[in-house]
């Protein structure tokens, strides 16, 4: 087994000669840089921009700073691969991925490339480059050095040949990794088809005891007890599994005594009902270790005939928890943590078109519950939230500090953000993070966690597709983790489709889900909101309730220019008889309440930079960026952006809604 651990560096004399004088050290060095970069694009764009969010053939990122963001577009597949553009900002021509890096570090090109040709390994000498390659085509065999194997065990066919392999280590940093071995192929990984552990042992007997892992088969073989298992243990692929030499066997299961055991005993007796008869299952007994299993019997001297004879049960003990008809009673604890609204360890969507105050409203509900305080007169039950804002930090700190003062709140709440994108889409990426930053938050502020806010749900889904059945239920399924683990309500911020009367935009699933779903409107004058609740599982649907936002002074920044964010509050009565603009196509209509949020927000005199007696007006390369977000326009392709949005400015003109001068706009 030595050989598998074979990362020799010494260089071969004769080889790197060859190399040498094969001319590839005379190629020019620009290329070879930029041919290494986008061989690992992927790597090199997470590394350089942590925030870049990913999707099948491209990453995106706010800018060349790596702000959050979808401006700047990088190519990761295809004959483009490395090519970029910066659709935010026209003063950026784009590129490589040379250029990328100078845009982003403000380094010259030679520079860029003295830093670039460390990043990739090659430097300047060929023969490092020549050793890089020379291990990396070693390295497929084994990724990374796991120590001596600490065990193996031999599939054999009925002859006793050797058809694969499973090797045992346990690596320096602790825990065990499994690495199989194809023989047939010679190549390490599993066979495409998987074969049964102790072939010629199974072909001899009628009673076969089928086991998790190849440990706890050989133990049983050591004592002359017929026994097999698959590679892979637990998580091994049944349909991938040549089960056929147990054809008309009688089969014992022996799972492991934990939750993957009892699932994995569940599996096979269904994989084996039309092969073999599962005539027995063998269960732990009760002062049984976690994970105990046939290898752990056999050390502790147990009565293994035992265990499998009068001991063993005819039937699987259910997996799942369960209680009968006569059991049931009434519960009457309350579990609606915002009275009539939102209940404990549920899922929720609020969605909304683009600037209708989804955020600004979620936002005000949680903080109330942190706070402890009654919510639009609904009693709450105090807890805390965690936030995981995905697309920054900015705008929700803002949105923190203009609560705290409009309400004059001194000390800490227990509600927390976290203000950097997360993958809820893949079962190994964040979802562990996620559920352990909840743990943390309710140890700390000694208060359950009453929800997990995630905002919004595209960024959350790290690339996938929202119409995908396949994606959504995968998000549905992490989510449904998240609250599993933490008991947590988890509240997730959406949009809404082309047509808002079909609701929330992608895949249905996502509806069926979904115990609570909110959806918030914008009138048309720009003037307050409406939330509707579209759906409510357990509790009562009750009447919609209508919010305006209420600006907030926060300070001046470093150009001297105000800092605001604003606060929800109730409409009033007068409002919400606001004229409608029955004028405006639907596009014109976006573009208009767009506007008229970001003269809202960052409305001044552009030449004074006062914001009171004056008329409030933004720069049209801003009202087009939001846009751009809103994907009112189109946001890949800068000569469609620019005509659509020269279409929308003149209309609105026309229409006198709005009036600009070239540069700045402002409403009519």
């Amino acid at each position: 087994m030595t050989n598998i651990l074979d990362f020799n560096n010494a260089l071969r004399e004769r080889e790197l000669e060859a190399y040498l004088k094969s001319g590839v050290a005379d190629d020019s060095r620009a290329d070879r840089i930029r041919d290494g970069l986008n061989a690992c694009a992927e790597s090199f764009i997470a590394w350089m921009f942590p925030a870049a969010v990913f999707d099948r053939r491209c990453a995106k990122i706010g800018n060349t700073h790596g702000d959050p963001g979808f401006s700047l577009t990088i190519e990761t597949k295809g004959s483009k691969v490395g090519v970029w553009k910066d659709f935010g900002n026209p003063d950026q021509k784009g590129g490589d991925l040379i250029g990328l890096y100078m845009a982003a570090k403000g380094v010259s090109f030679p520079k860029a490339l003295e830093d670039l040709a460390d990043w990739i390994g090659q430097g300047t000498r060929p023969e490092v480059n020549y050793e890089r390659q020379r291990l990396a085509a070693k390295a497929k065999r084994v990724e990374r050095d796991l120590g001596a194997p600490k065990g193996e065990w031999h599939y054999t066919d009925a002859d006793n040949n050797i058809i694969a392999s499973v090797y045992r280590f346990e690596p320096a940093e602790g825990g065990k990794e499994f690495l199989p071995w194809d023989a047939v192929k010679g190549a390490w990984g599993n066979p495409p088809v998987r074969p049964l552990y102790n072939i010629p042992g199974i072909l001899k007997a009628q009673r076969i005891i089928f086991c998790e892992g190849e440990k706890a088969a050989k133990a049983l073989i050591n004592l002359d007890i017929p026994a097999t298992s698959v590679m892979g243990g637990c998580n091994s692929p049944l349909d991938k599994t040549d089960l056929s030499p147990l054809q008309g066997k009688e089969v014992i299961l022996w799972a492991d005594n934990d939750e993957p055991g009892a699932k994995f005993a569940a599996a096979v007796s269904l994989a084996l009902q039309d092969i073999a008869t599962v005539s027995a299952y063998v269960t732990a007994p009760d002062d049984a270790k976690q994970g105990w299993d046939a290898a752990d019997a056999v050390d502790e001297g147990a009565n293994i005939a035992m265990l499998l004879g009068e001991q063993a049960e005819p039937t699987q003990r259910p997996i799942l928890p369960f209680f009968w008809f006569d059991e049931a009673k009434p519960n009457l604890e309350a579990n609606d943590f915002v009275e009539g609204l939102l209940t404990s360890s549920a899922m929720s969507v609020v969605y909304g078109p683009s600037n209708c105050g989804k955020t600004f409203f979620i936002l005000d509900l949680a903080l109330h519950v942190s706070w402890g305080r009654q919510w639009r007169g609904r009693d709450v039950e105090q807890g805390a939230i965690v936030y995981l804002s995905l697309e920054g930090a900015q705008g929700i700190q803002n949105r923190m500090a203009a609560f705290k003062r409009h309400y004059k709140i001194e000390g800490r709440l227990p509600f927390v953000a976290m203000p950097k994108p997360v993958n809820l889409l893949d079962d190994d990426a964040d979802i562990a993070a996620v559920i352990q930053l909840v743990h943390h938050v309710a140890e700390a502020s000694g208060f359950p966690v009453r929800m997990v806010i995630v905002d919004t749900l595209s960024r959350a889904m790290a690339g996938g597709n929202e119409n995908s059945s396949e994606d959504m239920t995968a998000l549905i399924g992490n989510c449904d983790r998240i609250r599993s683990a933490t008991d947590a309500h988890v509240c997730i911020i959406h949009h809404s489709g082309k047509d808002e009367a079909r609701g929330a935009r992608g895949h249905s699933s996502l509806r069926a889900a979904t115990d609570t779903e909110l959806e918030i409107k914008r009138d048309p004058e720009m003037t307050f909101s409406t939330v509707r609740v579209a759906k409510q599982r357990d509790l009562e649907a009750g009447d919609p309730f209508n919010f305006t936002l209420h600006s907030v002074h926060l300070g001046t920044n470093t150009k001297g220019k105000d800092v605001t964010s604003c606060v929800v509050v109730e409409a009033e009565k007068t409002i919400i008889t606001a004229r409608r603009h029955d004028d405006l196509s639907p596009k014109e209509a976006d573009a208009f309440y767009t506007l008229a949020q970001l003269i809202g927000d960052y409305g001044c005199d552009p030449h004074s930079g006062e914001t009171e007696g004056v008329i409030l007006k933004v720069s049209i390369n801003l009202w087009a960026k939001a846009l751009k977000e809103a994907e009112t326009i189109n946001r890949d392709n800068e000569d469609s952006a620019r005509k659509q949005m020269s279409r929308l400015r003149q209309s609105l003109v026309n229409k006198q809604k709005i009036s600009t001068d070239g540069e700045f706009v402002w409403l009519s």
